[in-house]
């Protein structure tokens, strides 16, 4: 009996340890999970503090720097409130770089909500400038500022959307082909002060001689009907007209005596008329334009129909 009974008060002290065991298993597992779980949950949390920072300051996709409110997608630079989204559309604030043959001697300001472009700084402008982080058809206004010295050569070519162009007084060169391919140019106008350029009453460019106009460099492309050169003006320079394409006739004084592709592109000139006095070209009953021999054809306007007979010479 006594046997029996130790026998049961084993197997009962046996049965306690492994609920025992057991118990302490449970519990393990049951505080590892918690723990996963709790981890997890703060990863989420840091993760979702984290992108709403980025979300109240900037944005930004692979290869982006932002400044302060930019938002950013690949490759693009954005000064404080310029967004850029994935697909180049720019969204309005400010874009800046720079442009001048030191480097930073100039830089350029572009409100993208305006398309106005400011140029500022001291010395000269480099060629064919490249508008980091816009696209030419954004610009929509140029000023030149004081201390600017020079206008590179093709430095807004094709900017399709520019209508105006303001130069300060302190400019001294303007380079080739500063402004072809600008179909939308309205004007150019130059400081009064300026002592090197200058332009007329609907702002075509003229560079100036002992104060006078000299050379024309370019005419804006809202020029219509007739335009009348200035007896004075001794040269037109190379596609200064490009873009005229509702100009329908042009007056040449006596004056000019060189003429450089001066009317490539005006789709609606029917008539180029010389002076008679004028020692180096000539026009003929229909407006084309010759050398003074008539020996050379140097331009055929394009708003010609019909047939034209080369004369003989």
């Amino acid at each position: 009996m006594l046997v029996l009974k130790s026998q049961r008060e084993a197997i009962s002290r046996k049965n306690k340890g492994e609920i025992g065991m057991l118990i302490k298993k449970i519990l393990s597992l049951f505080t590892a999970v918690v723990f996963v779980v709790v981890s997890t949950f703060t990863v989420l949390s840091a993760s979702a503090e984290m992108g709403a920072i980025v979300a109240s300051g900037g944005d930004i996709a692979s290869g982006g720097d932002v400044a302060s409110d930019g938002d950013i997608a690949s490759g693009g630079d954005i000064a404080s409130g310029g967004d850029i989204a994935s697909d180049g559309d720019i969204v309005p604030g400010v874009v800046t770089g720079i442009c001048g043959v030191d480097g930073d001697n100039l830089t350029w300001e572009l409100n993208t909500a305006t398309g106005e472009m400011t140029i500022s700084g001291t010395g000269e402008m480099v060629d064919n400038p490249v508008w980091e982080g816009i696209t030419n058809n954004q610009i929509v206004s140029v000023t030149i500022e004081e201390g600017v010295t020079s206008i590179g050569k093709g430095a807004f070519a094709h900017c399709s959307s520019l209508n105006s162009v303001v130069i300060s007084a302190g400019v001294t060169s303007i380079g080739e082909r500063a402004f072809n391919g600008c179909y939308s140019l309205n004007g150019i106008w130059v400081d009064e002060d300026n002592a090197n350029y200058c332009n007329d009453a609907i702002g075509v460019l003229y560079n100036l001689y002992n104060n006078e106009k000299n050379e024309l460099i370019h005419a804006p492309s809202n020029i219509s009907g007739e335009y009348v050169i200035p007896e004075g003006v001794t040269s037109i320079g190379e596609f200064a007209f490009g873009t005229c394409d509702k100009m329908t006739s042009v007056m040449i004084p006596a004056s000019v005596t060189s003429i450089s592709r001066a009317f490539s592109g005006c789709s609606s000139l029917s008539g180029i008329w010389v002076d008679v006095d004028n020692t180096k070209y000539s026009s003929d009953a229909k407006g084309v334009l010759f050398n003074k021999d008539k020996t050379m054809i140097i331009q055929m306007p394009q708003g010609i129909s019909g047939e034209y007979v080369i004369p003989e010479s």
